[in-house]
């Protein structure tokens, strides 16, 4: 396994974990085609899933921050945002025979996505802990 869901990547919101384990599940499968020299268009199938889950994910952590008026919410946009765009790249190369998965295009993805949740859906996490937190106060 190429990447593994542990518990100091849990964010503590069903949804937004769920969709993150998905993420995590999709660059195994990306990983294993690579080192298994899978068809091409096998790896393009995965990748295309790859980038719908990320794309639906992000909608979905966009509308719990307009949810909860999270106050960095357009700061944490811009960075799906960055990455949605280098993705959508890297499909397009892909599918135009341009570039192949690589070692480092698997890096890129395993830090992007770890690096991404530690440092800032774990902010998110916090926020959503302590709105709901002062929710319940009388």
């Amino acid at each position: 396994m190429f990447i593994q869901w542990q518990a100091d990547v849990a964010v503590h919101h069903d949804g937004i974990d769920s969709d993150h384990q998905r993420m995590f599940e999709l660059v195994n499968d990306l990983y294993d085609a690579m080192q298994t020299d899978a068809p091409r268009d096998s790896i393009g199938k995965t990748l295309q899933m790859l980038m719908a889950c990320t794309r639906e994910h992000f909608e979905h952590e966009d509308r719990v921050m307009q949810e909860h008026a999270y106050e960095h919410r357009s700061e944490h946009g811009r960075k799906h945002a960055a990455l949605l765009a280098q993705l959508d790249t890297f499909v397009q190369e892909f599918d135009n025979g341009k570039t192949a998965i690589t070692p480092e295009t698997m890096d890129f993805l395993k830090e992007w996505l770890v690096q991404h949740i530690r440092r800032d859906d774990m902010k998110l996490a916090v926020f959503l802990e302590q709105a709901a937190g002062s929710d319940s106060l009388p």
